[in-house]
């Protein structure tokens, strides 16, 4: 029998759902997950990180639903290369899979759809379409793009909206590919087996696109003017309708307040291009949970885990944008095309990826991850690593570059690990990584 008010609940299913679920069974929590079933069927690429971050999830099931491993090939800036590779992920069987291992972790699933949140009296009332009426201390909301925000809430990219139609009869092998088009992009996926799907990314908002009714016959002018995916599709056959979804880069600006927490897209969504999203939301996830750990069981350090959450998904924000600009200012054709224009320059012109000497490395006290709570210690900042480094190899870096620092008798290693508590192999390591930052 669900009980009609729990501690903490999950709004949410789908990657960063199960995985804070998971993430918090393992810190002594037994939150309630809320899931609906996918609608829409929906193919996806993951990365070979993406599948390391399962597996140190502990996502079995999850990992088990990835599909085959195939060559991406993309045709970009008048170039074609086939040297990455991604994993086809069927996000109907992925998502089951996740709920699988979610129950694995003792977690109760409610399969339902919450319509409605409201905050009152420090709680949030909750109406689900079945089940009725529920309340919770801490809402966890991971229902992606979709999770309901108040206005200027939110910092959002160049309006961007997904186009995605099943193929069938497609005669390919496994594969995925990606190519620019004069007003957008194309990314095409066929498992094997004659199926398919063709997805375009092109400037606008759901407001801007036809009724439901016209969707066909604008893909379809859409598909008429790239040549490329043509060709992916050759003689198939399209089947079902095409899928609108809303595709540009979005990030809240107060992810962790008033009693609620937002993981996975409803946090922080990439742009699609960056085929990074499931693995953002998998890390964004475990320090969600860390957070909600030290909101419960040490609320005197709340506002420091808000700190670092919020921290964490900002600056993650900013670098995947900026990574993003520079892989769209690399397509240097259809110079008179507003979608291109407009992904050249935004969110800023600061680089994705700072020269080491663009700032001199310095000490600050920051908030860090420590045994399952948000702590506070000393930490290397650097360009690279804006939020700090505390350790590197279990190995504290301040108080080892401080020794590393003495002007008289320098300790050697052996010394150096003894007094850290640390293994001589470990201290060189996090000498090595300091020694690229700092003249030591």
């Amino acid at each position: 029998m669900v009980k009609s008010h729990t501690r903490v609940l999950i709004a949410g299913g789908g990657p960063a759902g199960a995985a804070v679920a998971v993430s918090l069974a393992r810190l002594g929590h037994r939150p309630l997950l809320i899931a609906a079933p996918r609608r829409q069927p929906a193919l996806e690429g993951f990365s070979d990180r993406t599948l390391r971050a399962l597996e140190t999830l502990g996502l079995e099931h999850a990992r088990a639903a990835v599909g085959a491993r195939v060559l991406r090939a993309a045709y970009w800036a008048g170039e074609r290369n086939q040297v990455n590779e991604e994993y086809i992920v069927d996000r109907e069987a992925f998502d089951t899979a996740l709920l699988a291992d979610v129950r694995a972790h003792d977690i109760e699933v409610l399969q339902d759809r919450v319509m409605r949140t409201t905050r009152s009296q420090e709680r949030w009332d909750l109406r689900l379409s079945s089940y009725g009426a529920m309340t919770t201390d801490l809402l966890v909301e991971a229902r992606g793009r979709a999770a309901p925000a108040p206005p200027r809430t939110r910092r959002s990219g160049p309006a961007t909206v997904s186009l995605a139609r099943c193929w069938t009869g497609v005669d390919a092998d496994p594969a995925t590919s990606i190519a620019a088009m004069r007003d957008g992009w194309a990314w095409y996926a066929a498992p094997g087996g004659g199926a398919a799907i063709l997805q375009f990314l092109v400037a606008a908002t759901p407001g801007d696109l036809p009724k439901r009714a016209g969707l066909v016959e604008f893909f379809d002018q859409i598909l008429s003017g790239c040549e490329i995916a043509r060709h992916w599709i050759a003689d198939g056959r399209s089947h079902g309708p095409v899928v609108v979804r809303r595709a540009n880069p979005v990030c809240a600006q107060r992810p962790f307040d008033d009693g609620r927490i937002r993981v996975g897209d409803a946090a922080l969504a990439p742009d699609p291009l960056s085929g990074h999203g499931v693995y953002v939301a998998l890390g964004g996830a475990q320090a969600a949970a860390v957070a909600v750990n030290t909101l419960l069981r040490r609320p005197a350090s709340a506002a420091l885990a808000r700190t670092f959450y919020e921290e964490r998904c900002r600056l993650d924000f900013m670098r995947l944008a900026r990574v993003g600009r520079a892989f769209y200012a690399r397509e240097g054709r259809w110079r008179d095309s507003l979608f291109w224009q407009a992904r050249r320059t935004w969110p800023d012109a600061s680089p994705p990826h700072p020269p080491m000497d663009s700032h001199p490395p310095r000490i600050e006290t920051r908030p860090v991850v420590e045994h399952g709570f948000i702590t506070q210690h000393e930490v290397v900042v650097t360009p690279d690593h804006p939020r700090g480094v505390w350790v590197v190899d279990g190995v504290p870096l301040v108080p080892l570059l401080r020794a590393l620092q003495e002007p008289e008798d320098p300790p050697d290693i052996e010394q150096l690990a003894a007094g850290l508590g640390r293994s001589a192999a470990s201290v060189r390591i996090a000498q090595s990584w300091l020694k690229q930052r700092f003249r030591l």
